[in-house]
C-alpha cells in the first residue's frame, strides 16, 4: 500500500494576476507515491487553519491569507470607499486595477522573504504529451534592470526589451510574462511596477500607432522612455552631439488661476531647451535630425542653487519648478530685485509678457532721441525711453528684445509693454545697436529697415528724401536713373541696366552689394559698368578685383572687351609689385584670393575706390585667413559676386555680408542666436523672412527664368549606361567589401566618426562606375569602361560636327577619354588644375573661335565650375555626376549663358543599378535650405543618414 504523505505546498497561477482572484488557488494536502499531485482550493486551507497550523509557518500563513478571494474582495471594497471619498472624478475601474495590483506586488515581495519555509509549484507543459504537469518553482529576489533597443530589418522597425539579471541580458521574449511576474526555467522574477508599465507602454504605442517613421518613433516612444531607461538605437538616427556651455534661462508663468508665479529653470544648449531632472545625456529630434546634448551638471546646478537661495520659500521646493504667491513676489520689491539679478548674471528671462495677472504699467512708452550724428558708416544718437517718470535701461531692454520679450519690468513691479508700432519703428534699431549707457551706435544701413524712422525729422539728413525717391523709382523697370558710361562697349539688357543702377544707388549711401544672379546672366558686365561709372567721376580712382586664380585672365579679357579705356594690371607671381601698378597709372588691379591673403599688408595700405570679390563665397567661412584678410581691405565701395552665396548654412551669408556691410548683421553671437540657429536647425519661417527682409536691399538675384526669356532652350537628360559583365563583377566585389567594412566601422565608432570611410567607399564605387582602371588597388586586372565606350560612340556617330564639353571629377578619366579620342583621330582641348591659367585662356579663346575644327573640350568639373565662357558648345557630358548639384549646374552653365544662340543639351552619364543612380535619388531629397534666402546646397555626405547608407550600399 502506497505511503500517505501529508504536506503543505502552494501552486501559483500567474495568468490570473490581472484578475486578482485564484492567483494561488490550489493547496496540496496529500500525496501518495506514484500518484499525481492533487490540489484543492486555497479557501480549504483557511477553513482548516487549526489543523494546518503545525504544517505552515505563521508568517507564510499571513502572506497567503492576503491572496485569498475573500481578502481581495475586502481590499477592493476598501479602495472603492477611499476613491469615492476623494471625489476626484476619474475612472474607478482603472484606479482599482492600479491599487490592487500594487498590493499584490507588495504581497509577492513578502512571499520572496519567506518562500524558503514553503514549497512552491506551478504548471508546465509536458514536452512529450502536451499535458500540464505540476513542477517546483521559486521566486527570485534578484534585481532586474530594464533597457530597450530599436532595430530595423528590411525597412521594418521593432523594439527589443532587454532584462538584465546578474550582469546577463535576456530578451524579454525568453520569459513568460504576466503583468509584473516574468518566468524562465521555473524561476519567477518581479519586475518593478514602473518597469512593467513602461514595457506595456512601448508595446501598446508601437502596436496601436503603427509607427513606421523614425521621427515619430523618436517622438512617440524614445523621448518618453529615455529619461528612465537606456535606449539603444543602433545608429538608426544620425546623432549630432552638442557639447557647449548652456545659456541659463528662467521661464515665467502663472498657476492656480493667476495667484502664483511659477519659475521654471531651463537650459539652452545651442538654443535647444532642456528642463527637468538632470541626466548626463539628453536626446531630441528636430526637423528629422537627432541631437544628443551633453548636459553640464555644474552649470545647471549653478542656476538651481541661485534660485533656491533667492527666496526662503524655494529651499524645500525640489520639483523641476519653483512657485511663489503674487503677494510674496511683490513684497519688499522681491521680484524687481530678482529680475535685475537675472540681468546682471546674464540669465535669460522669458515669458514675462505672457503673464496675465501681474500688474501692468498705466503709462505709455515715451521715446526721445537727441544728438544724432554720423561717423563714417555708423549713426550715433542718445536715446531715452521712459514709462511715466521711470527711465528704461537700454541694455536691459536690448536683452529683452534678444529674447523676443515685448515688455520690461519697472521698479514698482509693474510691467511696461512695448507695443507693436514701437517695436516696428525702433526694435531693429536697438537690437543691432552697440549701447553705452544712453548712447546707441548702429550701421546706418539699418535705416533701410525702418523707412519711417529714417525719413523722420531726426534722421532724414542721413539718408535724404531724394535718395528714397530714387530708390522707389528704381523698382520700376521702365525708369532710368543713371546713364550708362559712354566708355562701355556693350548694349545692356533691361535687367543688367537695373543691376548697374542698383550698384550705383547703394554706393550713394556707402552700402556694399552682393549680386547673386544666376550664372551666365552677366554679373561681370554689370560690375564693369559700375567701375566705368566710378572712373567717369574720378579717372584716378583705383579698383581692386579679387577672384579665383582661374578667373584672373577672364577678368582681363572682359575688361578689354567691355571697357577698353580702363588700364588693368594683373597682380600675381613676378608681377606682384604695387609700385608698378601706380607708376603706370593703372586703374584696375586684378589678383587672386591667395595673393590677396598673402599680401594683405600691402593691399590694405591702399584706399580703393571699389573692391570686387568675385565668387565671394570664397569668404563664406568666418575663421579662414582669406576671410580675415578681406575684412582688412579699405574701400569706398564693396561688391560681392556669386551665383551661390549660401552653400552650407546662413553663416555663409553672414561672413560675406560682414565684408560688404561691416557690423550690419551684428556680432557672431547675436546673428547665431537671432537667425542662424532658428533658421538652420529649426527651419523658422519667421526668422527666415526677417533675415530676408534685412538682407533684401543688399542682395540682388535674378534667375534665367525671370530675366532671360530669350535664352535658347536647355535640355538636361540622363544617359543610362549598362556595365559589361567584367566591370559589373568588379563593382559588386568592391561594393560587398566596402559595405562590410563601413558598417562594421559605424557599429564600432558611430556614423559621425565614420565619415572618412564612407566618403572613401563612395569615391571608390564611383571610380569603378567611370572606369575600373581608376581603382589603383584593384586585384583583378580588368580594364573596362562603358562610359568611355558610349562617349566615343556618340561623338563619332552622332556629334561629329557639334561642339562638346566633357566634364569629369577624375583626371585619370579625362586621360582615358583623351586616349580613345586620339585613337579615333579626334582632336581635343584638355585642362585640369595642373594646366597654367594663361594656357587655359588660350584654349578657351581657340575653342570659341568660329571655324576652329577642334570641337571637344575635356576638363575637370572643379576647374571648370566658375567664370568660364564656352558658349560655342551645344553638348555637355557630365561623365561622373557630382553630388553637389550646384557645382554640377555651374559646369553645365559654362555653355548655357548669355551669348548662346543654339539649343543646349546636357547629359548626365549614370551607370544603371549602381551607387550613381542612388545618389541621384538622394540628391532630390537633400535640397534642404533654401531658395528663400537665395540658394542653398548642403554637403551631400554630411547629411547621409543610416537609412541612406543602407540604400547606397545595397
Amino acid at each position: 500500500m502506497a505511503k500517505r504523505v501529508i504536506k503543505i505546498a502552494f501552486c501559483i497561477q500567474p495568468k490570473n494576476i490581472e484578475g486578482f482572484y485564484n492567483l494561488f488557488s490550489m493547496l496540496l494536502v496529500e500525496k501518495k507515491e506514484n500518484q499525481p499531485l492533487k490540489f484543492t482550493p486555497l479557501e480549504f486551507f483557511l477553513d482548516n487553519l487549526d489543523y494546518n497550523k503545525k504544517l505552515v509557518d505563521v508568517e507564510v500563513r499571513s502572506v497567503f491569507e492576503d491572496f485569498t478571494p475573500e481578502h481581495i474582495k475586502f481590499r477592493i471594497s476598501e479602495q472603492t470607499k477611499f476613491f469615492r471619498r476623494q471625489k476626484s472624478g476619474g475612472n474607478l475601474e482603472k484606479y482599482i486595477q492600479k491599487a490592487i495590483t500594487r498590493e499584490l506586488y507588495e504581497n509577492f515581495q513578502m512571499l520572496v522573504k519567506c518562500q524558503d519555509k514553503v514549497s512552491l509549484y506551478h504548471k508546465i507543459t509536458n514536452p512529450k504529451t502536451g499535458n500540464l504537469l505540476n513542477a517546483p518553482c521559486k521566486i527570485s529576489d534578484k534585481k532586474t534592470t530594464l533597457s530597450f533597443e530599436l532595430i530595423k530589418e528590411n525597412e521594418v522597425y521593432s523594439f527589443i526589451t532587454w532584462i538584465e539579471i546578474d550582469a546577463t541580458k535576456f530578451n524579454i521574449n525568453e520569459f513568460k510574462q504576466n503583468s509584473f511576474l516574468i518566468e524562465k526555467d521555473n524561476i519567477y522574477y518581479l519586475l518593478s511596477l514602473e518597469d512593467n508599465q513602461y514595457i506595456q507602454f512601448v508595446y501598446n504605442a508601437f502596436k496601436e500607432k503603427h509607427l513606421t517613421d523614425e521621427t515619430l518613433i523618436m517622438k512617440e516612444i524614445i523621448k518618453k522612455i529615455e529619461h528612465k531607461y537606456t535606449v539603444e538605437t543602433n545608429n538608426i538616427y544620425q546623432s549630432n552631439t552638442i557639447d557647449v556651455e548652456p545659456m541659463l534661462t528662467i521661464y515665467l508663468s502663472e498657476i492656480n488661476s493667476g495667484s502664483f508665479l511659477m519659475i521654471t529653470p531651463q537650459f539652452k544648449y545651442d538654443d535647444i531647451v532642456v528642463e527637468g531632472n538632470f541626466q548626463a545625456k539628453y536626446t531630441t529630434t528636430i526637423d528629422g535630425k537627432v541631437y544628443t546634448i551633453l548636459r553640464d551638471d555644474a552649470k545647471e546646478n549653478e542656476l538651481l542653487n541661485f534660485i533656491q537661495q533667492a527666496h526662503p520659500n524655494f529651499e524645500k521646493q525640489k520639483n523641476a519648478y519653483y512657485y511663489l504667491s503674487f503677494t510674496d513676489a511683490k513684497k519688499k520689491n522681491w521680484f524687481y530685485k530678482f529680475y535685475h539679478q537675472l540681468l546682471e548674471k546674464n540669465i535669460e528671462l522669458v515669458g514675462m509678457d505672457m503673464l496675465k495677472h501681474f500688474r501692468y504699467s498705466s503709462y505709455p512708452l515715451a521715446t526721445e532721441i537727441k544728438n544724432i550724428k554720423t561717423i563714417d558708416s555708423f549713426v550715433e544718437a542718445d536715446l531715452y525711453l521712459s514709462f511715466g517718470k521711470e527711465k528704461v535701461d537700454l541694455k536691459e531692454l536690448q536683452k529683452n528684445l534678444y529674447n523676443n520679450q515685448k515688455s520690461v519690468l519697472l521698479k514698482d513691479n509693474s510691467i511696461g509693454i512695448l507695443d507693436d508700432d514701437w517695436l516696428t519703428k525702433y526694435g531693429v534699431l536697438i537690437k543691432h545697436a552697440t549701447i553705452n549707457k544712453n548712447t546707441i551706435k548702429v550701421a546706418k544701413w539699418i535705416l533701410l529697415q525702418a523707412e519711417s524712422l529714417s525719413q523722420s525729422t531726426d534722421f532724414k539728413f542721413i539718408i535724404d528724401k531724394q535718395w528714397w525717391n530714387k530708390w522707389n523709382d528704381w523698382q520700376n523697370i521702365d525708369n532710368k536713373l543713371y546713364e550708362i558710361p559712354t566708355t562701355i562697349k556693350a548694349t545692356l539688357r533691361d535687367y543688367q541696366y537695373k543691376g548697374f543702377e542698383w550698384f550705383s544707388l547703394l554706393s550713394e549711401i556707402g552700402a556694399g552689394a552682393c549680386l547673386a544672379d544666376d550664372m551666365g546672366l552677366g554679373k561681370t558686365l554689370q560690375t564693369i559698368c559700375f567701375i566705368a561709372h566710378q572712373l567717369e567721376q574720378d579717372a584716378k580712382a583705383n579698383m581692386l578685383i579679387v577672384c579665383p586664380n582661374s578667373l584672373i585672365y577672364n577678368w582681363e579679357t572682359e575688361l578689354q572687351k567691355f571697357l577698353p579705356s580702363a588700364k588693368s594690371f594683373i597682380y600675381k607671381g613676378s608681377q606682384r609689385n604695387l609700385s608698378n601698378f601706380f607708376a603706370n597709372n593703372n586703374q584696375v588691379l586684378i589678383t587672386s584670393y591667395a595673393t590677396m591673403r598673402n599680401d594683405i599688408d600691402l593691399i590694405k595700405s591702399v584706399y580703393w575706390n571699389t573692391v570686387v570679390l568675385d565668387e565671394c563665397h570664397h569668404i563664406k567661412n568666418l575663421y579662414t585667413q582669406t576671410t580675415k584678410a578681406s575684412y582688412q581691405i579699405l574701400a569706398k565701395n564693396r561688391i560681392g559676386l556669386s551665383g551661390t552665396p549660401i552653400i552650407n548654412n546662413s553663416f555663409d551669408l553672414y561672413a560675406q555680408l560682414n565684408f560688404l556691410l561691416p557690423s550690419y548683421l551684428g556680432t557672431q553671437e547675436f546673428f547665431k542666436k537671432e537667425f542662424a540657429t532658428p533658421i538652420d536647425r529649426h527651419r523658422s519661417e519667421e526668422k527666415m523672412l526677417s533675415l530676408q527682409k534685412l538682407t533684401a536691399p543688399f542682395i540682388l538675384r535674378r534667375t534665367k527664368q525671370q530675366v532671360a526669356k530669350d535664352l535658347p532652350e536647355k535640355t538636361e537628360l540622363t544617359l543610362w549606361c549598362e556595365m559589361g559583365d567584367e566591370q559589373k563583377a568588379v563593382y559588386d566585389q568592391i561594393k560587398n567589401q566596402i559595405k562590410q567594412s563601413i558598417f562594421l566601422n559605424i557599429k564600432e565608432n558611430g556614423i559621425g566618426k565614420s565619415k572618412l570611410s564612407i566618403l572613401q567607399g563612395i569615391l571608390k564605387l564611383r571610380q569603378v562606375c567611370s572606369a575600373t582602371q581608376l581603382v589603383k588597388d584593384l586585384d583583378v586586372p580588368v580594364k573596362q569602361s562603358v562610359k568611355v565606350d558610349m562617349l566615343i560612340d556618340e561623338i563619332t556617330n552622332n556629334l561629329s560636327s557639334n561642339k562638346i564639353l566633357i566634364f569629369s571629377q577624375f583626371k585619370g578619366m579625362l586621360h582615358l577619354i583623351g586616349e580613345q579620342l586620339s585613337k579615333n583621330n579626334l582632336s581635343y582641348y584638355h585642362f585640369d588644375g595642373d594646366v597654367d591659367i594663361k594656357d587655359r585662356q588660350e584654349m578657351i579663346n581657340a575653342f570659341q573661335t568660329e571655324g576652329n575644327t577642334t570641337n571637344i573640350f575635356l576638363m575637370t568639373i572643379q576647374s571648370g565650375n566658375a567664370g568660364i565662357n564656352l558658349t560655342a558648345a551645344d553638348y555637355v557630358f557630365i561623365v561622373d555626376p557630382w553630388w553637389n548639384t550646384a557645382i554640377q549646374q555651374q559646369a553645365i552653365d559654362r555653355t548655357h549663358r548669355i551669348g548662346q544662340t543654339k539649343n543646349v543639351f546636357a547629359y548626365k552619364m549614370i551607370c544603371k543599378d549602381t551607387i550613381e543612380e542612388k545618389i541621384l535619388a538622394i540628391q532630390s531629397q537633400k535640397q534642404i535650405m533654401s531658395d528663400n534666402l537665395i540658394t542653398a546646397e548642403e554637403n551631400f555626405v554630411k547629411n547621409l543618414t543610416q537609412e541612406d547608407l543602407q540604400y547606397l550600399f545595397t
